[in-house]
């Protein structure tokens, strides 16, 4: 199987370096790379496919509405600190400080179990 010239030139250097024992490791890993990114991306596909499924189902809502149903919950909630809501309130806003992540997926790139990332225009 032959390469184009950069990527035969990328092979022979990991195999001098000793990355990899031989040409045939090194192109069984990189396949290896490609079946896991072929699954992720059947996986994010079946994930928004699931949720179009279910915002065809039971709807779903503005941002605007979604940020009024926190501050609803919110307020129902008297033993949250005022520090607490606020942090609620700008990530819910879009807004989060202290580095955190504004991926509604988390830092890890996947949703809760039961949840899907459904966006409506």
């Amino acid at each position: 199987m032959g390469l184009p010239t950069e990527l035969e030139r990328y092979a022979a250097a990991a195999v001098a370096e000793g990355r990899y024992w031989d040409r045939a490791e090194l192109v069984a890993a990189g396949v290896a790379l490609l079946r896991e990114r072929d699954a992720a991306q059947a996986a994010f596909l079946a994930s928004v496919l699931a949720a179009e499924d279910e915002a065809e189902r039971e709807g779903c809502v503005s941002g605007e509405e979604m940020l009024a149903r926190i501050r609803t919950r919110l307020a129902d909630k008297p033993n949250l600190s005022r520090q607490a809501v606020r942090g609620i309130e700008q990530a819910a806003d879009g807004r989060v400080e202290h580095g955190a992540s504004a991926d509604p997926a988390g830092p890890a790139g996947s949703l809760p179990p039961g949840h899907t990332a459904t966006s409506c225009g």
